[in-house]
């Protein structure tokens, strides 16, 4: 499968990260010899949960899996068109990354904290369809695909989410839009080059997560998976194409927004990534094209 990155305008760029912001084991690189590529071939990724549209060394022990989802509203807390199918989806795709990858550890975007493995894979709850859905649309209480796949499965919460960048990129947005910057050009392209920072930092995070989980022995695989809004995977996939971590300046925009680049941890620690979209976002022709993905079709 080919995937294009093109450049949209850089409002429903706005729009979309809108609903994005929510609210002792042995050493790393001499981990498990099992092969990633194989158990894809072997036991693929059910169509009806989503599809993977991106890979980057699939064959290495160390391995990420990137799911992108949609969020609740982070001003009113209400579920979008999509969110709760997103939702359930990602939450079947993390079923099955536990029980085909054995992942003991999730990376969800914006959570701050640890919470360690509560549970053992034999006991792990399976909820149905309807109760699955109910429980991810109930907007009484904050729930979401991670919460319940630590609650039900017991694999590991850790933090990969910059706190000080977090909250730079909200308090940036939010101020914004208040004051009518989403009129000025200079505004959304100041934001999309932190948006790009925050996440670089979140890439670059991931293998020291994954390590520091593995050596303590929380972890029988250095395996994680990353569950983070759409408008994240374009640029993820762009440094991973790249090899490096290269953020350009805004060609308009106040001092401060400079030249960033650096070195991609991921392939220096020898991480492979796999980038899955659930089916109910891949289906959305609008909602790619406000991330700035572009599938082939005629490759699904």
């Amino acid at each position: 499968m080919t995937i294009s990155l093109k450049k949209s305008p850089i409002f429903p760029f706005i729009l979309i990260l809108l609903a994005t912001i929510a609210g002792g084991g042995t050493s790393l690189a001499a981990s498990s010899s099992l092969d990633a590529r194989q158990e894809l071939t072997d036991a693929g990724l059910p169509s009806e949960f989503g599809e993977v549209i991106y890979q980057k060394n699939p064959e290495r022990p160390i391995q990420v899996y990137i799911i992108g989802n949609s969020h609740r509203s982070s001003s009113t807390g209400n579920n979008g068109v999509n969110t709760v199918p997103s939702q359930v989806q990602t939450y079947r795709i993390g079923e099955w990354l536990i029980r085909q990858h054995h992942v003991e550890l999730l990376l969800p975007e914006g959570f701050f904290g640890r919470k360690g493995r509560a549970g053992i894979l034999d006991a792990a709850v399976r909820l149905d369809g309807p109760a699955l859905e109910e429980t991810l649309a109930d907007t009484s209480t904050f729930v979401n695909a991670d919460l319940l796949l630590h609650r039900n499965y017991g694999v590991g919460l850790q933090q990969v989410e910059d706190r000080e960048m977090y909250r730079n990129v909200r308090e940036y947005l939010h101020t914004g839009l208040q004051n009518g910057g989403d009129l000025l050009e200079s505004f959304g392209l100041e934001l999309e080059y932190l948006q790009e920072r925050r996440s670089a930092a979140i890439l670059q995070s991931i293998p020291a997560a994954i390590d520091s989980e593995y050596r303590q022995g929380n972890i029988a695989q250095p395996r994680a998976i990353l569950t983070i809004g759409m408008a994240h995977l374009d640029e993820i996939i762009k440094f991973l194409e790249l090899g490096k971590i290269e953020i350009p300046a805004p060609p308009i925009g106040a001092s401060g927004f400079e030249a960033y680049s650096e070195a991609l941890e991921l392939l220096a620690k020898g991480v492979g990534v796999t980038v899955i979209v659930p089916r109910a976002i891949l289906d959305d022709r609008e909602m790619m094209h406000m991330a700035k993905l572009e599938s082939d079709l005629r490759a699904r």
